[in-house]
C-alpha cells in the first residue's frame, strides 16, 4: 500500500479445520487473495475483552508495588478503548497513572522478506553496531485504528541499541518532549515517536566519531533540536526503518493544525537561539502571537478563543471518548472552532465501537450506531456526522 510500507499482514498458512481452528478464527479475516489472516481489529477485541474480564474479577482493583517505598498498594483501575486500551491507576496518594496497552506478536527480524526496504536499515546498523542475530526480535503491533487489516513493523531491540550506543541520545529525547509538554499548545500534538525518530535519523547519519567528538548535552541537544524543527517544516519525518514512510503525514493529517505547528516550531527555535535555554525552556506565552509575552490563561484557552482551534476533533472524541463528563468538556471545546474548520473526511475502514466492542463496516456506521446506541454521546456523534458531511440517522 503507498506510503505504508511498514505494516504488514500476518497470515496463516495452511490451518487444520479443527477445534483449535474455531477458537483461532475468533481473531482472523479472509482475504480473497491471501487466505487467512490475522485481524488487528479482532485481536484488539478478544484482547480487551481478556483485560476487562481479568479485572472485573478483582473488583477493578489491582495490588501495584512501589519499590521506592517497599509497599504494595491497593489502586482502582478504569479503562478505555482508544487506538491502545487503557488502564488508569487510581489511588488517594498518588496522580493517576495511565498505562497504554496494546498486542503484538513477536518476530524475528531476519525474517522480514527481501525487497523490504528496511533490511538495508538493518544490514546498515548490525555494519555499525553488530546487534542484528538469527535471535533479534521486532514487533507486529496491532494499531487497529491506522489498519484494520494490518500490523505494524516496530524494531525496538535495535532501536533501544542505537540510542545506548549514542552519548546524551536518551537525555535529549526526554528534554525536548519536556519543551513540548512546557508550552503545551499547539505543541502537544508532536507525537513522542516522531521526536525519537528525528533523533535516531540525526544519529544514524553521523558516523560514530562525531558524536565522541561533540560530548556536550547542550550541543547535542542544540543539533537534535534544530534537526526536528527543519523536519516539521518540510513537513517531513522518515521512519527510520522505512524511509519511503512520511510519519509526519500519517500522524498530523489536517492541514491548519500542521501549519500551527510549523510555525510555532519556528518562532521556538528562535526563541532558543536568541535568548537562551532558560527562555525556551519557560513556556506560558503563545508561539503564534508572541513568545515573549505571558498568557492571561490557559494555553488550551487563549487557542480557543484567539485562533479558533483545538486539538480535538469532533469525530475523534465521539469515536474513542467514553467518559460522559470527559466527552461534555470536549464538545464545548470543539464548539469553540468554527465550522468551516471542523470539517473532517476519513478513509472508509472496518471499526470497533470503544462503548460496547461491537466492529463496524464503516467509521459512518460506527457514527450511527454511537447516534443511536449510546444515547449519552449522542450529542458528539450528532456533531461528527454534521462535520463529516453526512445526515442524522
Amino acid at each position: 500500500c503507498p506510503g505504508k510500507s511498514n505494516f504488514v499482514y500476518i497470515c496463516v498458512d495452511n490451518p487444520e479445520y479443527d477445534e483449535s481452528f474455531e477458537i483461532l478464527k475468533q481473531i482472523l479475516t479472509w482475504d480473497s487473495e491471501i487466505g487467512w489472516i490475522i485481524s488487528p481489529l479482532r485481536l484488539f477485541k478478544e484482547f480487551i475483552n481478556a483485560g476487562n474480564e481479568f479485572l472485573e474479577k478483582s473488583n477493578n482493583y489491582l495490588e501495584v508495588d512501589i519499590a521506592t517505598e517497599g509497599r504494595t498498594y491497593l489502586f482502582r483501575t478504569t479503562s478505555h478503548i482508544g487506538a491502545p486500551w487503557s488502564i488508569t491507576f487510581h489511588h488517594r496518594d498518588y496522580r493517576d497513572i495511565i498505562i497504554d496497552f496494546v498486542p503484538a506478536i513477536r518476530l524475528r527480524a531476519i525474517m522480514m522478506p527481501r525487497g523490504f526496504e528496511c533490511r538495508d536499515r538493518i544490514r546498515f546498523i548490525q555494519s555499525r553496531y553488530g546487534t542484528v542475530t538469527d535471535e533479534t526480535e521486532c514487533l507486529a503491533i496491532c494499531l487497529h485504528k491506522a489498519d484494520p487489516r494490518r500490523f505494524q513493523l516496530d524494531f525496538h531491540e535495535l532501536e533501544r541499541k542505537v540510542l545506548a550506543e549514542t552519548c546524551f541520545v536518551k537525555m535529549v529525547i526526554r528534554l525536548m518532549k519536556y519543551l513540548r509538554n512546557v508550552w503545551m499548545e499547539p505543541l502537544n500534538i508532536l507525537p513522542s515517536h516522531l521526536i525519537k525518530t528525528v533523533v535516531m535519523e540525526k544519529v544514524l547519519s553521523e558516523d560514530q566519531d562525531y558524536w565522541e567528538r561533540n560530548w556536550n548535552l547542550e550541543h547535542t541537544f542544540t543539533v537534535c533540536f534544530s534537526k526536528l524543527v527543519e523536519s516539521v517544516e518540510n513537513g517531513c519525518v522518515k521512519d527510520v526503518f522505512f524511509p519511503s514512510v512520511n510519519l509526519m503525514e500519517m500522524k498530523i493529517k489536517n492541514e491548519r493544525t500542521k501549519a500551527y505547528l510549523q510555525e510555532s516550531m519556528t518562532n521556538l527555535l528562535k526563541v532558543f537561539i536568541n535568548k537562551g535555554n532558560e527562555m525556551a525552556f519557560s513556556g506560558q506565552a503563545c508561539l503564534l502571537c508572541d513568545p515573549y509575552s505571558k498568557l492571561d490563561k490557559s494555553a488550551r484557552r487563549h487557542m480557543l478563543e484567539y485562533h479558533g482551534w483545538s486539538e480535538h476533533t469532533s469525530y475523534e472524541v465521539a469515536t474513542s471518548c467514553t467518559d460522559e463528563n470527559e466527552m461534555l468538556d470536549k464538545l464545548e471545546e470543539i464548539k469553540f472552532v468554527p465550522p468551516r474548520e471542523r470539517k473532517y473526511t476519513y478513509s472508509d475502514k472496518e471499526v470497533i465501537c470503544p462503548h460496547c466492542t461491537e466492529l463496524l463496516r464503516s467509521k459512518h456506521d460506527l457514527l450511527g450506531h454511537i447516534y443511536l446506541e449510546h444515547e449519552r454521546f449522542r450529542p458528539i456523534a450528532a456533531m461528527a456526522l454534521k462535520d463529516t458531511g453526512h445526515e442524522l440517522p
